[in-house]
C-alpha cells in the first residue's frame, strides 16, 4: 500500500497516539497486503482497524489525484518540514494538507484571531497589529473566518507579509465561500493548510479542533475581540494548555464584543496596548523557545546538573505516589531554574514528550506544587 494512503487511512483512526501511529505506519509500509487481522496484530483495536479499512477507496484515490494535480503537499508528522512547534502539542495532527509555500511553516508565527462579527474598533486594530507585525517579518496565522480572521489575513497581504490560513474544512471546500478569492491570494504568497481530506465539507465539529492547530503553530496568540462565548476563547484555552503566551487587546467597556477580552485579562493574559508588547516578548524569549542559545547551554552545565541532583533529594517527601515523585524529580528543578516555563520547553529540557508530561504536571497541580499561568507553568513554594 502506498505510504501516503497508509497515513491518510491512519488519520481516520480515532484515539491513536502519535508515537503508536508512527510505528504502525512504518510497519504497514513493509507489508505487501493488509487485512483486519494484520491491523489488529500491529496494535490497532478492532474498532480502529474498521476505521482504517472502511475509508472508501475512492476518497483515497481522489485525494492522491488532487495532490498530484494541484501540486500540493501532504506533510506527515515524520516529515522534516512538519512544524516543530505543532509537533510538540498534546494532540498534533498526523498529517497536513498544504497548498502554497510549505517553507513558511518554519517562520515565526503570531496567531491573530477574534470575532466573526467585527466592530469598527476591532477591525481598525486588527489591521494595524497585522500590518506592524508583518513589517517585523512575523507571519500572521488565523482561521480564514469572517471578521477579524479575514481582516488579519488581508492586512498581512496588503503589507507584503506572509499569512497562513488554517481551515476546518478540506482545501477544496473553502469556508466561508466568499473567502475563496482571499484563499487564492494567500496561497500565492503564503499557504493554506488543513488536516482534513480536500473534499471535506465545513462541519461544525471540525472548527474547535482546527483552533488547536492555529495556536500550536504560533509563538504567541493575539485576541483582538471576543465575546464571552466566542470561539476565540477555545483557541485561547488551547494556547494556555500548550504553554503559549496570550496577548489580548483592551476592549470598550460595556461592549459585549469585548467581554471575553476583559475576562482573559483578569485571568492573567497580557494586555496588548501596542505591537511592541508582542515584539518585546518575542525578543526576550523566542531564543530559548528554540533551545539553541544560552538557555540550552545553561541546561547542560555542571552547575545545573548539580542543582537537579540536589533538588531531587530535597523534594522527596512522605505520602506521595510514584507518579508524583517522578513529576517532582523531573519538573520541579526546571521550574526552580526558571520560574515560569511553557510545556514545550519543559519537554525539551526533560527529554519527555508533551503527552507524557501532561499527566505529570497534573499530578503536581493536584498536590499544589505547580500552577498553570499565562506563559506556562510556575512552581508554588
Amino acid at each position: 500500500m502506498d505510504a501516503r494512503e497508509i497515513w491518510i487511512r491512519l488519520n481516520a483512526v480515532s484515539r491513536l497516539p502519535v508515537n503508536k501511529a508512527i510505528q504502525i505506519a512504518k510497519y504497514l509500509q513493509s507489508l505487501t497486503q493488509l487485512n483486519q487481522k494484520l491491523l489488529i496484530g500491529c496494535g490497532l483495536s478492532e474498532q480502529q482497524s474498521h476505521q482504517f479499512l472502511r475509508l472508501h477507496a475512492n476518497a483515497v484515490t481522489d485525494t492522491l489525484k488532487w495532490l498530484d494535480k494541484n501540486k500540493s503537499s501532504l506533510l506527515t508528522i515524520t516529515d522534516s518540514d512538519y512544524p516543530s512547534l505543532l509537533k510538540q502539542i498534546s494532540s498534533p495532527p498526523l498529517l497536513l494538507f498544504v497548498a502554497g509555500n510549505r517553507q513558511h511553516l518554519k517562520s515565526t508565527q503570531i496567531a491573530l484571531i477574534g470575532s466573526r462579527v467585527a466592530t469598527q474598533y476591532g477591525s481598525k486594530w486588527a489591521t494595524y497589529f497585522a500590518q506592524e507585525l508583518v513589517k517585523k517579518e512575523l507571519t500572521i496565522t488565523s482561521g480564514l473566518a469572517q471578521g477579524i480572521d479575514g481582516i488579519g489575513h488581508r492586512s498581512a497581504l496588503k503589507n507584503n507579509g506572509i499569512t497562513i490560513a488554517v481551515l476546518g474544512s478540506g482545501l477544496e471546500q473553502i469556508y466561508p465561500s466568499f473567502h475563496r478569492t482571499l484563499a487564492t491570494q494567500i496561497k500565492e504568497s503564503g499557504l493554506i493548510i488543513s488536516e482534513h481530506l480536500p473534499m471535506t465539507p465545513p462541519l461544525a465539529r471540525n472548527f474547535p479542533q482546527r483552533n488547536r492547530i492555529i495556536s500550536g503553530l504560533s509563538a504567541a496568540l493575539l485576541i483582538v475581540e471576543a465575546g464571552i462565548k466566542s470561539g476565540s476563547l477555545i483557541t485561547a484555552n488551547y494556547a494556555l494548555q500548550q504553554g503559549k503566551e496570550l496577548f489580548v487587546l483592551p476592549g470598550l467597556l460595556g461592549n459585549a464584543h469585548f467581554e471575553g477580552n476583559h475576562q482573559l485579562i483578569k485571568q492573567g493574559a497580557n494586555l496588548a496596548s501596542s505591537p511592541e508588547d508582542i515584539l518585546e516578548y518575542l525578543n526576550s524569549s523566542l531564543q530559548w523557545l528554540t533551545c539553541d542559545d544560552e538557555y540550552q547551554q545553561k541546561l547542560i552545565t555542571e552547575e545545573y546538573t548539580t542543582l537537579i541532583n540536589n533538588e531531587k533529594q530535597e523534594v522527596k517527601i512522605e505520602q506521595v505516589t510514584s507518579e508524583q515523585q517522578q513529576a517532582m524529580d523531573v519538573i520541579l528543578p526546571l521550574l526552580h531554574f526558571n520560574k515560569t516555563l511553557p510545556i514545550d520547553i519543559i519537554a525539551q529540557a526533560s527529554g519527555l514528550s508533551t503527552s507524557a508530561l501532561a499527566p505529570l504536571l497534573l499530578e503536581l497541580e493536584l498536590i499544589k506544587k505547580v500552577a498553570i499561568v499565562a506563559g506556562g507553568y510556575t512552581r508554588l513554594e
